[in-house]
């Protein structure tokens, strides 16, 4: 074979080397980072309807998500027998690929009765596939564990010389045998157990002789009590007392002072408000002319 020949077929076996060889695949495209907004989750709360644009990823992701929001609470409400005023954030992190699965998943949290709800809720996380994913995502979904007070209103408590007066005397079986959260009727209960003593912090205002023309004492008295967790009487604020009862009211607040409630394992604010007056209704203002 003549040099030109030879010089010929090695450019050619050079090029056919070079047309076989398999370039590397482009590298793949990073991940979306994805920031959702806080959700919510409430002790006690009832479920809710999880609506979310589930065209884009960050509603499949979402969704996904707060289906599991029963389990979701349960991971916060298991706590709160040994933390009755557990409350705070979790911040929870993790990569979803386009395949749906979940990887990398870790969280954070600054208050320290939430970090069983936080490995309970990544152990949620980690077991989730999400489909429909189109992109792959670092996701960031902070959630808010929240703890409101449970807010009790009582209604008016007349006391007056004619009213009855019915001791219940059931009144310390119903408090220990009730269960759950403490309600109205069970407060309503514990208060109508003290009624006499109640009805005596007003009475002896209205003894005595009148000036011509002067009414007798009658006024309102607003207190706000706030129970711990494990009954105890935590605070009691006298929110307002009208003239010409104050001597009245603080016989009034000495009596619930002395008063305890059934552990409930949950902080309560209840709202009572006593009306002290000479008759069994209010008089009747004059008609205008």
């Amino acid at each position: 074979m003549s040099p030109r020949r030879s010089t010929l077929a090695l450019c050619l076996f050079a090029l056919l080397g070079c047309a076989t060889t398999r370039l590397p695949p482009p590298p793949p495209d990073p991940p979306n980072e994805l920031t959702l907004d806080a959700e919510r989750i409430r002790r006690g709360a009832a479920p809710v309807t999880v609506a979310a644009d589930t065209e884009r990823d960050e509603g499949r992701i979402r969704v996904a998500l707060l289906q599991r929001r029963t389990s979701l609470q349960e991971c916060f409400e298991r706590i709160l027998p040994a933390n009755p005023d557990a409350e705070g954030r979790v911040d929870v992190t993790f990569v979803v690929e386009t395949s749906g699965l979940i990887h990398d998943a870790v969280g954070e949290t600054s208050v320290a009765p939430l970090r069983p709800t936080k490995e309970c809720v990544l152990g949620i996380v980690r077991a989730l596939r999400i489909e429909g994913v189109q992109h792959a995502s670092v996701v960031r979904f902070p959630f808010e564990f929240e703890n409101p007070l449970l807010e009790l209103n009582l209604a008016e408590i007349a006391l007056h010389p004619r009213m009855r007066i019915t001791v219940p005397t059931s009144a310390a079986v119903a408090v220990q045998a009730g269960t759950g959260e403490l309600s109205s009727a069970e407060v309503q209960t514990l208060l109508d157990a003290q009624a006499q003593p109640m009805l005596a912090c007003y009475t002896p205002l209205l003894r005595g002789p009148l000036r011509r023309g002067q009414q007798r004492p009658q006024g309102t008295a607003r207190f706000e009590l706030t129970v711990a967790p494990d009954g105890a009487l935590a605070d009691i604020d006298r929110v307002e007392t009208t003239d010409p009862v104050p001597q009245a009211t603080d016989c009034l607040l000495g009596i619930l002072q002395g008063m305890h409630f059934r552990s409930t394992g949950r902080r309560t604010i209840v709202r009572l408000r006593f009306a002290m007056r000479p008759q069994e209704a209010p008089a009747t203002p004059p008609a205008q002319p």
